[in-house]
């Protein structure tokens, strides 16, 4: 193999690369940090509930509320990039 030469390497990546870079990386652990939190407090919600039957109500409840809440905050917020991204849209 031939060693590499100037054009061969990649460019460093840019500023905006970067803050797009991290901020995927924030919203995946704390996507992770929430999925463990709902893991860990599962056993007791189900206990209260009264059995393993209603397992599937709790995390489909769960499921319906985080994923309506995010274009709505969105939207909320006014970040109008943000909120056309996610398909809702700002008057």
């Amino acid at each position: 193999m031939l060693p590499a030469t100037s054009n061969d390497l990649d460019a460093p990546l840019t500023r905006d690369q970067l803050i797009v870079t991290a901020g995927i990386m924030a919203a995946i652990a704390v996507a992770a940090l929430d999925s463990t939190v709902v893991g860990t407090a599962m056993p007791t919600i189900i206990g209260q509930l009264g059995g393993l039957s209603e397992y599937s109500w709790v995390l489909t409840a769960y499921l319906v509320t985080s994923t309506t809440t995010v274009p709505l905050l969105l939207h909320c917020s006014g970040c109008r990039r943000a909120a056309t991204w996610s398909g809702s849209r700002c008057s």
